[in-house]
C-alpha cells in the first residue's frame, strides 16, 4: 500500500516547527481538557501557524521561577515568616502581602484582632476605603491573627464588630478569614500564593484551534454559493407545499 503523501506533507510541516517546543515537551500538544496543566518554565505561550492538520506549536516567551516570591509591605512592622516560600520587602498599594509580578492582582490584608476593632471603630472610613480598593484585586483577603472568642474577649461590642464584617463581606466582596497563630497564617498565605500564581503562569491551554488558510476558507464559500445557485426555486415551492 502507498504512502499517503498528504500525511507526509503534514509530518514535514510539524518537524519544521519543531525547534519552537521547549526541550523536553511533545511536539504535539493537544489542546482542550479539563485536567490541571502542568507547571512548565515559560510565562505564557504563543499560538504560532502550522498546515492543515498540524496541532499549533507552544513557543516559550519568557522564564519564570521556579516558585512565587511573596512581597512584604515595607509599612509591615512586624511581618509572617514564611518558611516553603521566598520573601522580600517591597512597597505595595494594598494590602500587606502579594506576589512579585502580580501586586495589582493579589493582595493580603493581615490584621490583629486589636486592629480590627480599631479598624471597625475609630479607623472606619480608612478601612473601609481599604476595602474598596482590594475590591478590584482578582484575589483579596482579611486575615486576622486570633479567634471570634479572642474579639468576644478584646472588645467592648463583640457583636457590633461581627456585625460589621458579615456587612463588608457582603459589601466589598472580600472575604474575612480566621487564623489562630502567625505561623498559620503564613502557611495560609503561601497555599494562596502558590494556586494564584501556578493558576497566572501555567501553560498548556491553548485560546484556539489551528488556523486554517484563507484558500480552504475561499473553497468552502465558493462551494456554499454554488450549491445556492443550484437550488431552484421550484423545488423550493415544492418542498414548501403542504403534503395530503
Amino acid at each position: 500500500m502507498s504512502a499517503n503523501p498528504t500525511a507526509s506533507n503534514e509530518n514535514e510541516g510539524c518537524k519544521q516547527l519543531s525547534p519552537l517546543i521547549a526541550p523536553g515537551e511533545s511536539e504535539c500538544v493537544h489542546a482542550g481538557g479539563d485536567s490541571e496543566p502542568p507547571l512548565a518554565p515559560f510565562m505564557g505561550v504563543q499560538v504560532t501557524s502550522s498546515p492543515i492538520g498540524c496541532t499549533p506549536q507552544l513557543a516559550p516567551l519568557k522564564r519564570k521561577p521556579e516558585k512565587p516570591t511573596i512581597i512584604i509591605d515595607t509599612r509591615e512592622q512586624t511581618p509572617l515568616v514564611f518558611e516553603n516560600l521566598a520573601s522580600e520587602r517591597g512597597t505595595l498599594q494594598s494590602g500587606d502581602y502579594s506576589i512579585a509580578g502580580l501586586e495589582h492582582d493579589f493582595a493580603i490584608e493581615r490584621k490583629s484582632v486589636s486592629d480590627l476593632c480599631g479598624s471597625l471603630t475609630r479607623g472606619r472610613e480608612r478601612f473601609e476605603r481599604e476595602l474598596h480598593r482590594l475590591r478590584g484585586f482578582d484575589f483579596a483577603r482579611i486575615l486576622i491573627v486570633g479567634s471570634p472568642h479572642d474579639v468576644q474577649a478584646q472588645a467592648a461590642n463583640s457583636k457590633a464588630v461581627f456585625s460589621s464584617i458579615s456587612a463588608f463581606e457582603a459589601r466589598y466582596k472580600v472575604p474575612f478569614i480566621w487564623e489562630p497563630s502567625p505561623e498559620l497564617a503564613a502557611r495560609l498565605i503561601e497555599r494562596w500564593s502558590w494556586f494564584f500564581w501556578h493558576k497566572r503562569t501555567a501553560i498548556g491551554r491553548i485560546a484556539g484551534p489551528c488556523p486554517i488558510p484563507s484558500a480552504v476558507v475561499s473553497g468552502q464559500t465558493a462551494a456554499i454559493a454554488a450549491a445556492s445557485r443550484n437550488s431552484s426555486p421550484t423545488n423550493r415551492n415544492e418542498d414548501s407545499q403542504p403534503r395530503s
